[in-house]
């Protein structure tokens, strides 16, 4: 077809003639030119000059250019054609097969058909067609670079990401896509997965038949000093078929709209629309947003955010300004290594021996200042300086130090009072990290609770020794050290290993006490754990008055007993009753098919080195010290077989009551934790960095969401050209479908357009 070609049918491809040329130029006709200035390409360029121009400053203007409505004039200084050559062919090669480049494309190759010998008659092959000058289709190799750019988070970790590594073992030489390209395929993905995860739930919920499975986090955050409000929503359920906890992230979008309960109710029924779910399949609801938010959604309070509130409530608004001016002193202290490099430097300098000489110095150990975002960052401000105590002595002992910083120094005193606080606090910060999990079933809230309440009333608290030399450094050197001298009352501090300090709460004769400020801390905490926990006033604030919490533990081995050993702790009535009828009520709702039985699990018993961690007591241990001793076989089996994890219980006995397993892992899914909600929004921050990106927001739920799912699920195919391709008017309207604002999210355009934008 492109061998009929000629001048008439390429310029009627552009149209009419464009814009006037500027009145400076003078056009030239043909004929008056030398014909050593003659080519091919005469036909698509006219001659212009300047009013008082000689020959050398004679230039042409692109036909083609003109007629589709920009000016291109191609400088011909003393008849050298190679200029104008050039011009078409620079556009001929470009990326984006739009007219104009379809165009010079067929014009080079009309010239080149047109040469009589020379370089440009060799390049013209029998196989040198127009796809010469159209780029093959680089999808697949765009797919790869947004995957790659997608699950590469930081600099730091490119040289071991996989996705990296798989994306540059396909391709020697890669210009990556414009900004417009890489959303789009990024749209792709995003629809891909979403596909998939929609796929997994229907498979899911098949297997429940109709009961109410799912369970539901949700958050929403607001930008400080701004009205823009962004969403966070977890999923979680436990796979009947293979009793593992499933967890699907649905990212973080941009939430438009006002911040009242019709308007969250209507975006919640929306997002659960998107996902293959209803209302009626939804088991319980968690946040710990603001009021709307909880009056909207909220049916299982976030104990995670009530434990904040219990010691924030201590350490900030109670009457305590002793407390308050040491933990000021300690602020102060990591601020000034925050801020001064130098004293970072000399810190860093100090020589500290290690426990084994044989080791060599203890390494050095970051000051960093924790971002003060919980109450956790207090106690890891404290934690931190008791740990680096011998280098702080030496750093401070230093004569290289000035007068400036010997003024932060803490004295033995102060050194004192923060090791009395740091172990009080150590109940409270070991029950909110152990609560963060996202697959652990929410029947061990209730034991956790009824761990810290009895520790919080116990007459002495177990804290590290005054600061001094560690044991040990490291996990590895801790396991070791816990298994030979499993006898020994030890605490593990951030990753150190120290001997024990029992102190009591009130000073008793022969014992010695904790100072004023811990023993004021512990007092402020007693008072608050039974009003946010077991509020028998309040349903919302009491766990023994919950459903979700009372039919997962129910189903939970030693349920019915934890449940009665909590209520005898805090003068409650036994919930193990309400418990039954609410699992009698789920088993009536449900009929059971045919299970497969999966292979059973060990339960494990806690180690030294676990003792060595953990505050906190078993609620359920036996009074009797001997009793294990004398205990028969198969009654220590029976006790061992009622300290295991549920969903390993249930994973073996699946075989022997297949229809109860069913319900049970309707029930053990319910979260009591808003931390997967909290981790998404610190990703989606590390996201939208500006030192990263230039993304809008309305990118934002597409990145969050395909990070979360591919990560660990690995679902995106080997071959990425398998994802299924979206039309611009596809694309349009997927984005117009979401469930965070529809096409008014789409108004704002701040973006940069740089070519190298990343995700």
């Amino acid at each position: 077809m492109l061998t009929g070609d000629t001048t008439e049918t390429i310029l009627a491809l552009c149209g009419d003639a464009g814009k006037d040329v500027p009145a400076t130029y003078r056009r030239m006709e043909k004929s008056t030119v030398s014909r050593k200035m003659r080519s091919a390409m005469w036909g698509f360029v006219q001659l212009y000059e300047l009013s008082s121009a000689r020959e050398q400053h004679k230039v042409a203007m692109c036909c083609l250019c003109h007629r589709l409505g920009k000016h291109a004039l191609i400088i011909s200084r003393r008849g050298n054609n190679s200029n104008g050559n050039k011009h078409l062919e620079y556009h001929a090669n470009k990326d984006v097969p739009t007219v104009k480049q379809l165009a010079h494309a067929r014009v080079t190759l009309y010239i080149m058909r047109k040469v009589s010998g020379g370089t440009r008659e060799r390049q013209l092959g029998e196989d040198n067609k127009i796809t010469k000058y159209v780029k093959h289709d680089q999808r697949e190799h765009h797919l790869s670079f947004v995957r790659m750019q997608m699950m590469t988070m930081s600099p730091h970790f490119i040289s071991s990401n996989a996705f990296m590594r798989s994306f540059l073992a396909q391709v020697s030489t890669y210009t990556p896509p414009v900004p417009d390209t890489v959303t789009h395929h990024l749209l792709e993905l995003h629809m891909y997965l979403l596909s998939l995860v929609r796929r997994k739930i229907a498979n899911v919920k098949t297997e429940f038949r109709g009961m109410a499975f799912c369970h539901m986090v949700c958050d929403l955050w607001t930008e400080k000093h701004r009205s823009n409000a962004f969403r966070s929503v977890v999923f979680r359920c436990v796979d009947p078929i293979s009793i593992k906890m499933e967890v699907v992230h649905l990212g973080v979008s941009l939430f438009v709209g006002r911040h009242d309960n019709a308007s969250i109710r209507w975006w919640l029924s929306r997002l659960l629309a998107s996902s293959g779910l209803s209302e009626a399949e939804i088991s319980s609801k968690t946040t710990d947003s603001g009021v709307n938010v909880r009056e909207a959604m909220c049916s299982l309070q976030a104990a995670v955010t009530d434990s904040d509130l219990v010691v924030i409530g201590r350490l900030h608004k109670s009457k305590n300004p002793r407390v308050n001016t040491v933990l000021g002193r300690m602020q102060k202290l990591l601020g000034h290594f925050n801020h001064s490099e130098r004293s970072v430097e000399l810190y860093n300098r100090v020589p500290v021996p290690f426990p084994d000489p044989q080791s060599g110095p203890l390494p050095p150990r970051s000051l960093l200042r924790d971002i003060i975002t919980r109450w956790s960052s207090t106690y890891r401000a404290i934690a931190r300086p008791y740990t680096c105590h011998d280098r702080l002595a030496a750093f401070f002992a230093s004569p290289d130090v000035g007068d400036v910083p010997r003024r932060r120094d803490l004295s033995p005193d102060d050194c004192d009072r923060l090791r009395h606080v740091l172990g009080v606090l150590r109940n409270s910060f070991e029950v909110r990290t152990r609560t963060e999990s996202t697959v652990d079933p929410v029947c061990g809230l209730v034991s956790l609770l009824g761990f810290l309440r009895q520790a919080l009333y116990a007459p002495c608290f177990r804290m590290p020794v005054p600061p001094r030399t560690a044991l040990e450094v490291g996990s590895d050197a801790i396991q070791k050290y816990c298994a030979a001298h499993s006898m020994q009352l030890v605490v593990e501090v951030n990753n150190y290993l120290y001997a024990t300090d029992n102190r009591y709460v009130k000073p008793t004769p022969g014992k010695k006490a904790m100072c004023e400020e811990a023993a004021t801390v512990v007092a402020v905490l007693r008072t608050q754990v039974d009003p946010r926990f077991f509020n028998s006033d309040d349903a919302s604030s009491n766990i023994l008055d919950c459903p979700a919490v009372l039919a997962s533990s129910m189903v939970t081995p030693g349920g019915p007993r934890l449940f009665r050993e909590v209520a005898r702790l805090v003068d409650q009535s036994d919930p193990v009753m309400r418990a039954t009828l609410i699992v009698h009520d789920l088993c009536a709702k449900f009929v059971s098919p045919a299970l497969r039985a999966p292979n059973a699990r060990q339960a494990q018993t806690p180690s030294a080195r676990h003792r060595a961690r953990s505050c906190l007591v078993d609620l359920c241990a036996d009074d009797d010290d001997g009793a294990s001793a004398v205990a028969t076989p198969e009654a220590t089996a029976a006790q061992e077989e009622l300290k295991r994890d549920a969903i390993q219980y249930w994973c073996s006995h699946k075989a022997k009551c297949p229809s109860l397993v069913v319900v049970t892992a309707s029930v053990l899914g319910a979260v009591t934790s808003s931390a997967a909600s909290e981790r998404d929004f610190s990703l989606a921050g590390n996201i939208m960095r500006k030192s990263r990106a230039s993304d809008l927001p309305r990118h934002l739920a597409m990145h969050c969401f395909s990070y979360d799912n591919v990560a660990p699920f690995f679902l995106l195919p080997a071959n990425l050209d398998d994802v299924q391709r979206l039309t611009m008017e596809e694309a349009r309207k997927a984005r117009t479908d979401m469930t965070f604002g529809g096409a008014s999210a789409y108004q704002e355009d701040d973006t940069d357009g740089s070519d190298n934008e990343e995700l």
